[in-house]
């Protein structure tokens, strides 16, 4: 009986799935998702199928996600510093606490991976983009302008 059971499960990849509150330090959601070894899944089909199965308020574009609780989007996504520097912001994905730089719906997923979304900044100055998806939730300054209407 146990073999069976064994080789009914072989399977089956399990993962863990998170999206991280931009203003507060909880988590929007945890979940666990799993997946059939014999199938290919992006980052982007696990999302969208988490999303759809907690009712999770997002708006997703064809290759990614744009908003999710309504934070951030269109003109609100630019903060202007100064005359040479801004913060363009947007929700990014991590795997196994790496942010590929494909879009989601390109990067594969295998077993045990974690994959955990974070609203983010990019900073732009002086003709330069100077960094590349930070998390939100652990810049106080970049918080004030997010956070300051949720």
């Amino acid at each position: 009986m146990i073999k069976i059971f064994f080789l009914f499960f072989a399977h089956i990849y399990a993962g863990n799935f998170t999206i991280s509150h931009p203003c507060e330090k909880k988590f929007i959601l945890q979940s666990k998702f799993e997946i059939d070894q014999n199938q290919q899944f992006f980052v982007f089909d696990i999302t969208k199928e988490v999303i759809s199965k907690y009712s999770i308020p997002a708006s997703l574009a064809d290759n990614g996600v744009k908003t999710i609780l309504n934070y951030i989007a269109g003109d609100d996504a630019l903060e202007i510093i100064s005359d040479s520097k801004m913060r363009a912001y947007g929700w990014c994905y991590s795997v196994n606490n790496f942010s590929p730089d494909v879009m989601p719906d390109e990067f594969l997923i295998k077993q045990h991976d974690n994959i955990h979304w974070f609203l983010s900044y990019s900073t732009y100055d002086s003709g330069n983009w100077i960094d590349y998806c930070k998390p939100v939730h652990l810049n106080p300054e970049a918080q004030k302008h997010i956070c300051k209407d949720n």
